[in-house]
């Protein structure tokens, strides 16, 4: 894939976590209104929603890594090292991705995405939840902020790489 267009691609990514991000708020306000059966539904979405936040995420991190580190991590601990390799630059192909911080409030979406896909029925902790959507806006934020970084970053080393030839 051209260089181009994997940044291109990339920044769709970007976007895409706005819209989810948008529709947790959303969410969120219709949880402020709801009680009962209702209640629970919409906790579902919005657990639903904070995990699709986090697999949008890990989706880009795939692409990075097919495109730019060689291979993806393999084994049981693959998605926990994939993440961790985004904290690293690699040296002459990529810089750094994430901040310390967004891969550490990353890591807590992605542990929580693994306890929904296998609660089997079980009931959302509410609290537990609220503060994972409590902090997705600075989340956002910062996540955001770093990935618009690192693809500036990628487009000035992509460019320089062109004149130089």
């Amino acid at each position: 894939m051209a260089k181009h267009e994997l940044i291109a691609e990339l920044r769709g990514y970007v976007d895409g976590l706005g819209g989810v991000a948008k529709k947790i708020r959303d969410l969120r306000r219709e949880l402020a209104r709801t009680r009962g059966l209702l209640r629970e539904a919409v906790l579902g979405m919005i657990a639903l929603r904070l995990s699709d936040y986090y697999t949008s995420c890990e989706r880009m991190f795939e692409r990075l890594s097919d495109e730019m580190n060689g291979a993806r991590p393999e084994g049981e601990e693959w998605h926990r090292i994939l993440l961790e390799r985004m904290t690293r630059e690699v040296p002459e192909v990529r810089p750094r991705v994430l901040s310390d911080r967004s891969h550490r409030d990353l890591d807590e979406l992605r542990k929580l995405r693994h306890a929904l896909r296998h609660l089997y029925g079980v009931e959302i902790d509410e609290p537990k939840l609220r503060i994972h959507f409590r902090k997705l806006p600075e989340l956002h934020r910062e996540v955001t902020a770093d990935l618009n970084r690192f693809l500036n970053d990628l487009s000035r080393t992509f460019r320089a790489a062109e004149e130089d030839r």
